[in-house]
């Protein structure tokens, strides 16, 4: 079995050691910097918000005038930072002002929860310090309870592999109109070394595009993983999404580690080392993620699964299909190395086989009994059935997906059957790096069989580079797989629009990322009758 090197494993356990209290209990006692100075703005990072309520959001930022320096450009202590809300974004009509401190314990990242707004209204905010002003980020609460908008506008992106493309996906994303949400299915970031650069397949090759570099190696440690955000949001591309709408945040498997599940990592490190690696990985996604204090870690543990309510017109549930699932089924080299025999991998499925979690499971169960008119299940991996081949006949599927654990979706399907019975239930997920549209069939052994849901994949920000209509090798998935209606290998995000008798998404594509300046299209769109959760595709 491979293990990490002795040095890593020790510094890893050095977490531990060396009184990390944002890893593992509230804040250090620290001095307040008192009359700061900064030699360039501090708000390098931009601003961004998150979890909109009907009477709020969070709003975030980061205080460092370097911040991909080790320190950021700051001290050890704490500063107070200026925060101001308004209707307007010239800022002639504030509404709220506040104070917020800005902790070296949580890399200087600030995190407010907005309260005492109107419902369903749009406001600016800004930070100050030190005679500094933040860009400007908008943010629309969300409707009350009693509430029905006439529509609600929700955006779909993830898997934003820095090497692998520039963000001009998010050059668009940030001049759409009226974005009430943007759902993040994860892999916001990427924690493989400088200069790998995921690859892209043309035919049977798979070749190495850098189209630019991470800083340093694979990241293990807290720093490194803080480094490795701040390179992400450095980027103005991705800034000016956060400034443009509120984010509702996930994670998926490479802010931690590729294809880890639960207390394990793909490559066979001990459990324990691992869950150190995983707390610091948290401590980081939190830090950068305009969550709320709900979201904060617990060293290696987090409440990620959450609701979030648009009046009457929609639920989204947020789910976590990594921190509480079964070990995933054995690749053959991990059979070679033993993995099966100290419980890393799984030989075959079984009933008790989770993805969700029974706790997950349970609680979900309880949120999809609502009389909002649609019901959004906003997750990470691939729900539909798909069936494949190899080259010598054999069917396949992906392990990390829903395809591998059969029974955890068979259970997911049943509880939609009882719970949400009134056709309106649409599944956002991601993962795949290309788009997949489908109906999700009642029986998934027939996939002919009535819908029972909707479900829309959304290809990737940049992962695996510029992509093409049909990735080689799938040719015959739609004649295979006739509840599957859609796929394409570009690169892009997706919109839905919510209306009370409808939905429509349209799915957007960009002909290149690897080099900037790339120009959108979009490439499909799908209308969906409340009742009838079946595709229809219309013209774009």
């Amino acid at each position: 079995m491979n293990h990490i090197n002795s040095n890593r494993r020790q510094f890893l356990k050095g977490l531990m050691g060396f009184g990390s209290l944002a890893l593992f209990s509230g804040l250090s006692p620290v001095s307040t910097w008192a009359n700061a100075k900064f030699p360039i703005s501090p708000f390098q990072l931009g601003v961004a918000s998150g979890e909109p309520w009907p009477d709020g959001f969070v709003i975030w930022t980061r205080v460092a005038p370097y911040p991909l320096s080790v320190d950021g450009g700051m001290p050890k202590e704490a500063v107070e930072v200026d925060w101001d809300i308004a209707t307007d974004i010239e800022f002639k009509k504030i509404v709220q002002t506040g104070k917020a401190q800005a902790h070296p314990d949580l890399h200087h990242t600030v995190h407010v929860e907005i309260s005492g707004l109107a419902p369903m209204t749009r406001y600016y905010y800004r930070f100050r310090l030190a005679g500094y002003e933040s860009s400007v980020g908008t943010a629309k609460s969300a409707p009350a309870a009693h509430q029905m908008p006439e529509r609600v506008r929700v955006a779909v992106v993830g898997c934003q592999h820095y090497e692998t493309g520039y963000y001009t996906a998010y050059d668009y994303l940030s001049k759409e109109k009226e974005i009430d949400l943007v759902f993040h299915y994860g892999d916001y970031i990427y924690e493989g070394p400088e200069g790998k650069g995921g690859g892209r397949a043309i035919g049977d090759l798979r070749v190495s595009i850098p189209a630019r570099q991470h800083i340093g190696p694979e990241i293990q440690t807290l720093l490194q993983y803080r480094i490795r955000y701040a390179q992400y949001r450095a980027d103005p591309d991705l800034q000016a999404a956060h400034a443009s709408a509120p984010f509702a945040m996930t994670f998926d498997d490479h802010e931690v580690d590729n294809n880890w599940a639960a207390n394990i990592e793909e490559k066979g490190e001990k459990k324990d080392i691992f869950l150190l690696r995983r707390a610091a990985a948290f401590q980081a996604w939190y830090e950068y993620m305009p969550v709320r204090l709900k979201q904060k870690p617990n060293g290696p543990d987090i409440l990620a699964y959450r609701t979030l309510d648009y009046g009457k017109m929609l639920r989204m549930n947020i789910l976590d299909t990594r921190q509480y699932r079964s070990p995933i089924l054995c690749t053959k080299a991990q059979l070679e190395d033993g993995f099966d025999k100290v419980d890393y991998c799984r030989t075959e499925n079984s009933r008790n086989e989770q993805v969700l979690g029974k706790a997950q499971e349970q609680w979900l169960a309880k949120q999809m009994r609502h009389d909002k008119r649609w019901n959004v299940l906003a997750q990470q991996i691939q729900v539909m059935p798909w069936v494949r081949y190899n080259k010598s006949g054999k069917a396949y599927f992906g392990k990390d997906t829903w395809n591998g654990y059969p029974y955890a979706r068979e259970r997911l399907i049943e509880s939609i059957k009882k719970n949400a019975p009134h056709g309106n239930t649409v599944i956002l997920s991601g993962d795949l790096h290309q788009y997949f549209a489908a109906n999700i069939p009642s029986d998934l052994n027939d996939f002919k069989s009535p819908s029972i849901a909707t479900e829309f994949l959304t290809t990737s920000i940049t992962s695996t580079g510029n992509g093409q209509p049909i990735r080689p090798g799938q040719e015959d998935v739609l004649k295979l797989n006739p509840h599957i209606k859609f796929i394409n290998d570009q690169r892009g995000y997706q919109t839905l629009d919510f209306f009370k008798d409808y939905m429509r998404t349209d799915l957007k594509v960009l002909d290149f990322v690897e080099k900037p300046g790339g120009k959108m299209t979009t490439v499909a769109s799908f209308e969906v009758a409340y009742g009838k959760p079946e595709l229809k595709q219309i013209e774009s």
